[in-house]
Parts: structure tokens; C-alpha cells; sequence
């Protein structure tokens, strides 16, 4: 058995270069390093592509159906369920006020740049004066309490699959008891080939007890009915989006942004001044008062 780290011995004089330990420690080496930077390829290309997603805005109006026996011809569950609202985003109250016009600081307003606009945060609140849809709530409001807007809110976030988008949690400034709102719910709105609406919300309505006649039994149920309203949508970009529910409508517009480019300015040329050679001081004199001799 040939030892790597002799040469080979044959008959006569060998020319062929001799192999020893080291260097063949220094080739696996080589080929473990080249191996190593290739399995990084692929998750270098997938971040990659998740910084490159697109970026949209979404503004969107849940209103509820208000007129007399909306809904009464379906079948109810009493124990519907809540949404799952464990690991989804929400809006803080400053960003809220931000949005509103109060006064916030920078820390609290979740912008890289006014430049770019482009939020650090999942989702960002844009303001109203950005709003596409304050006609379609107007109509909604000029519908004599028909029909309630409970949601009117408008965010950009960039655009990825379902398994990588959060959901969003969002609830009505309106509230049926306290700190019970009226709806509240968790919506996702994500891309697979098509832009994709998920929502899970909860409508929660007064309930009616004039016809009561044992108060004892109706004190054992809650003041208010749960009504729970889970759908998904295909949508496309720039298209206004109806979803209509017995008990809930929604409008939905999702717009693509745009990203500006920022140009970035060259640097200025740096001119080098040729340093003047210093000159030699001149020699220093002396003036020396010649005192006037007396005639």
C-alpha cells in the first residue's frame, strides 16, 4: 500500500508529481469550502427575493347591514367561535393618532423616509389625505343607518405569500360594551399568482329583549349575539373589490406603490491644491539709529 506522502517507486525514474498529506488535506478543504458557499446560494437568493417583493397599499370600509331583518333568514350559530388573533399585527395607538393628525414622535411614526416612504414595520398607516375611497363612504353614510361604516383604514405593506404575511388585526373605534367593539377581526391579503383576501371578523349585535319573559333565563345569556364571518377572496390590482355578507359588507381597493428611486448624488470631485513651496524668509535687519554727533 502507496503512502501519499512517498512517491511512487517504479522500475525507472518517475516524472510524475508526488502527492503528499498536505496536499490533499488542502483540496478537501477547497471542496468543502466550495460546497459550503453553494448550499448559502439558494438562501441568499430567497432573501433576496423577499427584499425585492412588491409594495401595496390597501384601503379598505367594513360596514354592517342595519336595516330590519338583515339576516333573519339564516342559520346562526350561538357558540360561533372567535378569531385567532395570536401573532397578528396591530396598530398602536400613536400610530392611530398619527394618522388622524395628533401630534407623535418620531420613534412612533414607523417611516424610513419621507423620500421613499417605505415602513420598517409590517404594515404602515397612510393618512387620510391618501384615501382613494371617501366617495363610496360617503354613499354608505347618506344610506339613512342602513348601512353602519364600522372600518374605514388604508396601509401599505409588501406583498408576499400567505405562509410569510402576519395577519392584520383591526377593530372598530365603535364599541358595545366597554372595551368590546363592535367588529373586530384579522385580515391577511397576500399573492399566489393572484392577490388573495382572508378575513375572520366577529359582528357583535345587541340583543333584543322586549319579547323576554323570563328574566332570569335571558340574565344567563350575554347582552349581545356573535356573528362570525370568515371568506376568501381572489382579487386583482387596482380593482374595487365588493364582498357582501348578510350581516357585513366590505370595499376593498388594493393598489400597487410605486417605490421612487432615490438618486443617488455622485460624489464631489476632490481638486488637490499643489502645495507652494515655502519661501525663504528674508534676513532679518535691524534698524539701528545713527545718533546725530553734536557740531
Amino acid at each position: 500500500m502507496n503512502d501519499f506522502s512517498t512517491p511512487a517507486m517504479d522500475n525507472g525514474a518517475s516524472d510524475k508529481p508526488v502527492i503528499t498529506r498536505n496536499t490533499m488535506r488542502n483540496i478537501r478543504q477547497i471542496v468543502t469550502a466550495i460546497s459550503c458557499f453553494a448550499l448559502l446560494l439558494p438562501i441568499s437568493s430567497s432573501a433576496q427575493r423577499r427584499d425585492e417583493a412588491p409594495w401595496y397599499d390597501v384601503e379598505m370600509i367594513i360596514f354592517t347591514h342595519n336595516s330590519a331583518g338583515a339576516g333573519s333568514t339564516e342559520q346562526w350559530s350561538d357558540e360561533p367561535g372567535n378569531p385567532d388573533f395570536e401573532g397578528a399585527f396591530r396598530f398602536s395607538i400613536a400610530e392611530e393618532n398619527s394618522r388622524r393628525g395628533s401630534p407623535a414622535t418620531a420613534a412612533e411614526t414607523p417611516i424610513v423616509s419621507d423620500e421613499i416612504g417605505l415602513p420598517t414595520a409590517l404594515y404602515t398607516l397612510l393618512p387620510e389625505s391618501e384615501w382613494r375611497l371617501t366617495s363610496e363612504l360617503s354613499r354608505l353614510k347618506r344610506s339613512r343607518g342602513k348601512l353602519m361604516p364600522l372600518i374605514h383604514t388604508a396601509w401599505r405593506q409588501q406583498m408576499r405569500s400567505r405562509n410569510e404575511t402576519v395577519p392584520l388585526h383591526l377593530t372598530s373605534n365603535d364599541q358595545i360594551a366597554s372595551e368590546t367593539p363592535i367588529l373586530e377581526g384579522v385580515i391577511q391579503v397576500s399573492v399566489q399568482r393572484y392577490l388573495h383576501l382572508n378575513f375572520d371578523l366577529t359582528h357583535r349585535e345587541a340583543r333584543d329583549i322586549s319579547n323576554t319573559v323570563d328574566a332570569g333565563s335571558f340574565a344567563l345569556q350575554s347582552m349581545y349575539r356573535d356573528y362570525r364571518i370568515t371568506n376568501h377572496r381572489k382579487m386583482r390590482s387596482g380593482e374595487l373589490h365588493f364582498i357582501d355578507h348578510p350581516k357585513v359588507g366590505m370595499l376593498i381597493l388594493v393598489s400597487k406603490f410605486k417605490v421612487p428611486e432615490v438618486e443617488t448624488l455622485a460624489p464631489e470631485p476632490v481638486v488637490e491644491t499643489p502645495i507652494e513651496a515655502a519661501k525663504p524668509a528674508p534676513d532679518a535687519t535691524t534698524a539701528v539709529e545713527t545718533p546725530q554727533v553734536p557740531e
